[in-house]
Parts: structure tokens; C-alpha cells; sequence
């Protein structure tokens, strides 16, 4: 996805909304702008940075349903459900909501001199 092209597309349809001139146009900007809004936010999110991790962390992945967790130890996608689970005594922590799609998220926490 091209960040700056969508942000570009989003600002383009912000102002054709201006130009609806019709009985039902209110309520449907409204819907619209709403649309837009959750776009927006969408384009704006940001996966937790590495430097921000409990010290025990060493993995960092994103739920289906939005939520970031850092886990101890490597998670694995569980079968049937939208989640990354430890499966094992390993500590987990949940740390912000986002809306990128969960199953590309896991990475492994990155060598120290690599940490932002």
C-alpha cells in the first residue's frame, strides 16, 4: 500500500463531498465522512516501537481484532481463531489497538543495536 497515495485519494474525496448538492446528501456525507474517518485512521496507525517493549519481550504481534501484544516467547496463530497464542508459561502483554491485519504481524524482536 502506497501511505502517501491513499492519504492523497482520502484528501480528494474530502473534497468532492463539498460538491453533493441533493435532498439526501446530508445524511450520506455523513456516512461517508465516517468512512472516511475510520480510512483516515487507518492510514494513520502505528505498531508499538521496539525501544517501548517490557524488557522480557522478545516477540511483538497484532490480534484480529486490533490489539498488539508482546509475548516472551514465540506465539503461534491458533487454528480457527484471530489471535496469536504463547502456548507455554511465557509472559503476554496487550499494548494498542490497530486495525492492519493481524495474521501479517508477528516479528521477532530485533538484535539491540537494531532497537528504534
Amino acid at each position: 500500500m502506497n501511505i502517501e497515495l491513499e492519504k492523497k485519494t482520502l484528501q480528494e474525496a474530502r473534497e468532492a463531498m463539498k460538491y453533493l448538492d441533493n435532498p439526501v446528501s446530508s445524511e450520506y456525507e455523513r456516512t461517508v465522512n465516517n468512512c472516511l474517518d475510520a480510512f483516515e485512521n487507518f492510514l494513520n496507525i502505528s505498531k508499538p516501537l521496539w525501544k517501548d517493549a517490557p524488557y522480557w519481550a522478545n516477540y511483538l504481534a497484532q490480534d484480529g481484532d486490533g490489539y498488539w501484544h508482546w509475548y516472551e516467547t514465540k506465539p503461534v496463530a491458533v487454528n480457527g481463531c484471530d489471535w496469536f497464542d504463547s502456548m507455554d508459561e511465557g509472559r503476554s502483554q496487550r499494548v494498542e489497538r490497530s486495525d492492519l491485519n493481524w495474521k501479517d504481524t508477528l516479528e521477532q524482536r530485533p538484535e539491540k543495536g537494531e532497537i528504534q
